[in-house]
């Protein structure tokens, strides 16, 4: 592995960054339709066991786990306490095993992070998991790794030798770095962990409420990440999903608008309803349910999931091209299948520093701005119909920079203020990044 080295929030903003969007071509999944516990079906079992298979070979542990990300997952807020014992099931007993499956071995190279001393995979320090950190610096810095001369990445799976790596990066990499430079990095870690046995699975990021320009990238960034699992056949474990459950206490965002907040501050192994309102109790309840579902499936051996059902598709977005230059034209269509409902039509484009206009057929080469429905009370469609939502013969230099069009319906009394909002299926986004990376 040592050659690895080297390598209060406004409602149409939030239907910007997290309306329900149905499966394109390609990617085959969009950011918010895998569930938040990942489908293992057959095909997906298979891969993982072969993975798991050539860890074994390579002396891996087969009850140990590691982590990678940003300070989300370095906090000792995470995991920490269900290794420290501190955890409140609540009726939840499904997840002893896993608890005791995880949380039993131990090794003298393992340094602890937890307050009360136990060293196990929960509370164990990763080389890997440094606040503020982004997808290539895990593969160009040594993170907390004793070897200076190692990348963190390869340092902390020589270190923990684990059978899953829990990885999450992109909270910070939207900030600093550009769509294609995170998905070149996350698919190189990826592809590392494979490499060395290990089972990657890559989590979702939650909302960024700090900034709207930060907010609007979310949903871009998530798309990546579902795209890169998809295309590695990894598991992809849907926090930014577990975070859109009714009733969340500030949408599982602490005040900063960056960090999940805990039950009472730091109670965040609480799995009571109440403690399950908070975004790190959240992390930490789906993060033991999928290691569950991992443990049983594929390390277990046990029954797969049936494949997944194709997602429906009753709206559909066309952009002429991904990537265009300035200069060049750029049109934007919509088709919409036939429903027998009424319903408001909406359709926005956000882009770079948190921009956001609405889009309209009546005038197809103009921008509004804030998000507007370009259609109310719609008595529904007999049969399907395209619009031309968006027509510019030139895209000017100042447009520099990735764009999400998301376009969809909504019943008239409804305000899109989420994934809830959509009529089922009636939703799709696209992305064009003018300029190139």
């Amino acid at each position: 592995m040592k050659q690895w080295l080297g390598a209060a929030r406004p409602a149409t903003l939030i239907w910007a960054m997290s309306i329900l969007s149905t499966a394109s071509v390609q990617p085959a999944l969009a950011y918010d339709q895998p569930p938040v516990v990942p489908v293992i079906d057959a095909s997906m079992k298979t891969r993982l066991q072969a993975v798991r298979a050539t860890g074994q070979a390579l002396g891996n542990y087969p009850d140990v786990l590691s982590r990678m990300g940003d300070s989300i997952t370095a906090s000792n807020l995470f995991l920490t306490p269900i290794g420290c014992g501190d955890h409140t099931l609540a009726g939840h007993t499904e997840l002893r095993a896993v608890i005791a499956y995880y949380g039993t071995r131990t090794d003298s190279v393992w340094r602890t992070s937890g307050w009360c001393g136990r060293v196990n995979s929960f509370t164990r320090t990763s080389a890997c998991a440094v606040s503020g950190w982004s997808a290539i610096h895990a593969l160009t810095l040594p993170g907390y790794c004793p070897d200076r001369s190692l990348a963190a990445a390869t340092c902390e799976l020589l270190l923990s030798r684990p059978a899953v790596a829990l990885i999450m990066f992109g909270t910070n990499d939207l900030e600093h770095y550009s769509p294609g430079t995170f998905r070149s990095s996350l698919t190189t870690i990826v592809q590392g962990c494979v490499a060395g046995g290990v089972i990657p699975v890559l989590s979702t990021i939650p909302h960024r409420y700090d900034s709207a320009a930060r907010a609007a990238l979310v949903t871009p960034f998530n798309q990546i990440i579902i795209d890169v699992a998809t295309a590695k056949q990894v598991p992809v474990w849907n926090y930014w999903l577990a975070l859109e459950r009714p009733g969340m206490v500030s949408g599982g965002i602490s005040a900063d608008g960056i960090h999940p907040n805990a039950l009472n501050g730091s109670d965040s192994a609480n799995f009571s309803s109440r403690g399950l309102r908070y975004g790190y109790n959240q992390r930490n309840f789906t993060a033991l349910q999928m290691l569950e579902k991992i443990t049983r499936v594929v390390i277990l051996d046990g029954q797969p999931d049936p494949p997944p059902t194709a997602p429906l598709q009753s709206i559909a977005l066309a952009v002429n091209t991904s990537s265009p230059p300035p200069g060049s034209p750029i049109t934007i269509d919509m088709t919409v299948q036939p429903i027998n409902q009424v319903f408001n039509a909406w359709a926005v484009i956000a882009g770079p520093g948190g921009v956001l206009y609405s889009l309209t057929p009546a005038r197809p080469g103009a921008l509004t701005k804030a998000a507007k429905p370009f259609a109310i009370g719609v008595q529904g469609l007999n049969s399907a119909s395209t619009v031309r939502l968006f027509s510019l013969p030139a895209i000017p230099e100042r447009a520099n920079g990735t764009w999400t069009v998301i376009a969809g319906l909504v019943p008239p009394a409804t305000s899109p203020t989420g994934v809830e909002s959509a009529i089922p299926g009636y939703v799709d986004q696209k992305m064009a990044t003018i300029g190139g990376e």
